[in-house]
This record gives structure tokens, C-alpha cells and sequence, in this order.
């Protein structure tokens, strides 16, 4: 499976995308972005790919350039819930990557194959309240803020707020 917009490609994830994930993954910026609050080995990514490869109720796709194949993040479907026809977004973009469009383009392409592919309703996702440049990125997706988990993630000392955001199937444009 394999979906392509005008600069894109994304194909599924595999073991060789280990460093490269790990590389991502560990920067500081994206780290302090992320629920984790440390850094990954090759080996526990290697293991929680395992662990998680034949796993039914998520996917996990790697994002190319179609110009030259270079990886430049991730997109997620996670905790996929057939029977209530919802499933949890994520996406990360390596920092070279950032302001170049990259972040919207994989994810429209993706969250529009996951809707129809998965029969979904809805696709939610939880993001740190202090993340300005995800939040605008997902709400220029379509999703909206239903709600915020005060002080959930205990993160660099600080209890931090989560904003959980969804999307419905008949929000598509």
C-alpha cells in the first residue's frame, strides 16, 4: 500500500526505518513536543515495532519525498476501534523538514485514506495545550478542540495540560 500526493509518498514502515526514526524521535525540539520524556534506543524501537508490526488496530507509515526518497517523518492510526469506527492520530516530521508544507500534505492524503479505508466516524488525537505550531496544523486539517486534560502529562518538572482534538467523517471538505 502505498499513497502518493504532488511531493509525497507514503509507504508502510520497516525495520530499516529504525535509525532514521530514532534520529527523529530523540530531537530535542520534537522530544519536547512528544508525551516521552526520553530519549529511544535503535534496539527499543526495533523491539516495539515487533511488538506492534502485526497489530490490527493501528498503522504506521513512513513519509518520502518523491524527488530524491528521502524520510521525513511518520503518520500514524492508532488504537483503531472498529465497532465505534474511531481511531488516534499522530504524525512527526523531521526538523530539516518543518515549514515546508510537508506536515499538512502527508496528513490530509493519510486522514482522508484512513476515514474511508477504516470506515471511521471520527479521528482524535491529544497534544500538549502548548503547542502552538501542531495545534494550528491540525485545526487547518479540520480537527477542533473537544476538550483539555488539565495537568496530565507530568513533563521537565511541570505537570502539563493536554488538548484532545477531533475530526468527523462528514467534516471532510
Amino acid at each position: 500500500m502505498m499513497l502518493k500526493t504532488e511531493r509525497l509518498y507514503l509507504r508502510p514502515m520497516s525495520e530499516e526505518d529504525a535509525q532514521f526514526i530514532v534520529d527523529m524521535r530523540n530531537n530535542s525540539k520534537i522530544l519536547n513536543s512528544l508525551f516521552s520524556y526520553r530519549m529511544i534506543t535503535v534496539e527499543e524501537h526495533l523491539n516495539w515495532y515487533k511488538n506492534n508490526f502485526n497489530n490490527d488496530n493501528r498503522i504506521d507509515l513512513m513519509v518520502c519525498k518523491k524527488d530524491d526518497n528521502k524520510l521525513i517523518g511518520t503518520v500514524n492510526l492508532a488504537n483503531i476501534d472498529y465497532k465505534n469506527q474511531k481511531a488516534e492520530f499522530g504524525i512527526m516530521i523531521a526538523e530539516s523538514f518543518w515549514n515546508k508544507g510537508y506536515a499538512y500534505e502527508s496528513s490530509q492524503i493519510f486522514i482522508d485514506y484512513s476515514f474511508n479505508q477504516f470506515n471511521l466516524n471520527k479521528i482524535y488525537l491529544e497534544v500538549l495545550k502548548e503547542n502552538d505550531a501542531a495545534i494550528n496544523l491540525y485545526q487547518k486539517l479540520g480537527f477542533r478542540e473537544e476538550g483539555i486534560l488539565r495537568e496530565n502529562i507530568f513533563k521537565n518538572g511541570k505537570f502539563k495540560d493536554v488538548l484532545i482534538m477531533s475530526s468527523f467523517r462528514d467534516d471532510l471538505k
